[in-house]
């Protein structure tokens, strides 16, 4: 997503206030083992994630090493859990309806350097195979939707496609409420993967970064490393 920065900047109000009635050894003994401190992606290459975030100052730092990335506290890290077990769930699901080909599927280029994983590669009745690519939302965010993915989401499927030479692709959401489904057709697009190679250009060839932020609200660019 790229989740984790939206998430990271929610975290703070969304904190459960833990009362005197409650049993705090417990739950600090499972909160001490879940928190962590959050590995940074490697530099000089991409991720399909962050391609969804419109700021280029981001994706500079991002390229060149120069964020900082947050520690993952326990309660971010249970909801990185919840959308692992919808994988899990979604593996199983695939497999008894025989649509199942294969999951976390690495792709990578070298010109320009991205890296990612497909969540799962599926039989389909109207393509030789599919892509699948797995998100869980909250259910304002679910309702929201109505003809097509996130914007983020549709451009991290457009890289697969375009790295695997492949013409379709869904998206399918969870709802985190009710585990209600919405799955949405993506299309090959050839001029949203030449943008996108453009931006990597871009990227790549600037010697000076960005001086303002156009990204979302709670746009990374604003987390500089100090070391």
């Amino acid at each position: 997503m790229s989740g984790i920065e939206a998430i990271n900047s929610l975290s703070k109000t969304k904190t459960v206030k833990r009362t005197k009635n409650q049993d705090r050894w417990l739950l600090k003994s499972i909160d001490n083992v879940l928190s962590r401190k959050n590995s940074p992606p490697s530099k000089g290459k991409f991720y399909p994630s962050s391609f969804g975030n419109p700021c280029d100052k981001y994706l500079y730092m991002a390229y060149n090493g120069l964020l900082d990335w947050d520690s993952i506290d326990a309660r971010i890290q249970r909801i990185f859990d919840h959308g692992g077990t919808f994988e899990g769930r979604m593996k199983k699901y695939l497999e008894k309806a025989e649509l199942y080909i294969d999951d976390e599927v690495s792709v990578k280029t070298e010109d320009p350097p991205i890296s990612g994983r497909i969540d799962f590669i599926i039989k389909h009745d109207k393509h030789k195979d599919a892509l699948l690519e797995l998100k869980t939302i909250k259910s304002e965010d679910f309702h929201d939707l109505k003809e097509a993915p996130k914007h983020e989401h549709m451009v991290q499927l457009q890289i697969y496609l375009n790295l695997t030479d492949r013409d379709y692709g869904v998206v399918m959401y969870e709802n985190k409420n009710d585990q209600n489904l919405k799955a949405f057709k993506v299309d090959r697009d050839k001029k949203m993967w030449d943008d996108i190679l453009k931006r990597c250009k871009k990227i790549m060839t600037m010697t000076v970064e960005p001086d303002k932020c156009t990204g979302m609200w709670y746009c990374r660019c604003k987390n500089r490393r100090t070391q």
